[in-house]
């Protein structure tokens, strides 16, 4: 994990596998999520719901800000893309980036409806697909 972002945070994932990892790291959270809310739902709670964008490309990593407050971090339009993605997501369905699937796509099974077109702020028209789980 990277950084949070007020109600959301954001993590990288760098080296062999880094987009078939991330996607299991999604789906990983998204069962989390489930089990967390197993009990709320029994006695009537609110469920804490996730939506998750992920996206896979180039990035410019390291340090960022002034000498009063550095962070190190990863900036560009990879992350931008998965920001906007995240928005668009439904709830405990990844939503990946035509990037980010083609290197998984023989990993993961999506919806039917997908892909389905978006118009992302400051980013235009993409197709995204949306993750249901893991092939076997």
């Amino acid at each position: 994990m990277n950084q949070f972002l007020g109600d959301g945070f954001m993590a990288l994932v760098r080296g062999a596998y880094h987009a078939r990892r991330a996607v299991e790291a999604a789906l990983g959270s998204v069962q989390s999520l489930a089990e967390f809310n197993r009990p709320r739902q029994r006695l009537g709670l609110a469920l804490l719901r996730a939506r998750i964008g992920i996206s896979t490309g180039s990035v410019f990593l390291g340090n960022v800000g002034t000498y009063y407050k550095m962070d190190f971090t990863a900036v560009g339009t990879t992350t931008n893309l998965a920001a906007r993605l995240q928005s668009e997501a439904e709830p405990d369905f990844p939503c990946l980036s035509r990037t980010t699937y083609e290197q998984v796509h023989e990993y993961v099974v999506c919806k039917d409806t997908t892909p389905r077109p978006v118009m992302l702020k400051g980013l235009g028209a993409h197709e995204v697909w949306d993750v249901v789980g893991a092939r076997g």
